[in-house]
């Protein structure tokens, strides 16, 4: 698999525009650590999300909308694993979350940021991958990364795909 890579404006401007509209309008959930429990009660360690499709199983009622859209413009997708939307709370400057790992098996991510800001991705090689809306990072999810919070806009929202 190759380290990562960076497609930017990945999908279409009127699917880039229902996909923002449908993630900015999801029902997220609380979720109070990052990527471990272990990472204390930092102020910037949590984060918000809405599972739409995890193992077989559609969780939620835009999950036919969000794959319609994005579907045909994931690279060499054939089977699902999961796919959430994040939205990480603004805070004072940008946090860097712990190094975590989305599966302990080889499994494709990829990443759809739905709006520009300060916010990043660090992979395992170390690199930065910038928050830049219609922007979609391709990586191995199953080696270690972090993602970030943001300091120049409300949030940072993100679609999270992880496939085979």
């Amino acid at each position: 698999m190759i380290e990562h890579q960076i497609i930017d404006d990945a999908l279409p401007s009127e699917q880039f525009e229902q996909l923002t509209t449908i993630i900015k309008s999801l029902n997220y959930g609380y979720v109070p650590w990052v990527s471990s429990l272990n990472d204390g009660d930092d102020y910037a360690n949590w984060y918000f999300v809405d599972h739409l499709y995890n193992h077989d199983t559609p969780l939620s009622s835009y999950y036919n909308k969000v794959i319609n859209i994005i579907d045909k413009y994931i690279p060499d997708l054939h089977s699902l694993v999961r796919i959430k939307a994040n939205f990480f709370p603004w805070t004072h400057e940008v946090y860097e979350h712990s190094k975590h790992v989305d599966y302990d098996f080889t499994v494709k991510g990829a990443l759809i940021s739905i709006n520009t800001c300060n916010g990043y991705t660090r992979l395992d090689s170390d690199t930065t991958v910038d928050s830049i809306a219609n922007r979609m990072l391709i990586f191995d999810s199953s080696k270690p990364h972090n993602s970030t919070t943001t300091s120049n806009a409300k949030g940072r929202f993100n679609l999270n795909i992880n496939y085979l």
